[in-house]
């Protein structure tokens, strides 16, 4: 969570505390390297793009998001997916 405060921190440079469509799409590059399960997340929902994790209760694209919409899109993606048991197998 700490990490994903930092990525809405750098893309809102200006301290609106929420976050333009078009600022959303200038991090979801980093986002995509720091956080590879949410492609295979996208991949396996079949979503188009990260886009589409930013909609309103009534499934409208949303114009701006706030750090807590952030985090609960990222939340929810990383609650779906299934941790691998650690082994010799998983690692290689």
């Amino acid at each position: 969570m700490e990490d994903i405060s930092t990525i809405f921190s750098a893309a809102d440079k200006h301290n609106f505390g929420t976050l333009t469509i078009k600022k959303f799409q200038d991090v979801i590059k980093d986002i995509l390297i720091r956080y590879p399960q949410l492609e295979l997340y996208l991949r396996n929902t079949h979503l188009r793009s990260a886009y589409d994790l930013l909609k309103d209760s009534q499934g409208n694209d949303m114009k701006e998001v706030n750090i807590e919409g952030f985090k609960s899109a990222l939340s929810h993606v990383d609650s779906q997916l299934k941790g691998l048991p650690a082994t010799a197998q998983v690692a290689a």
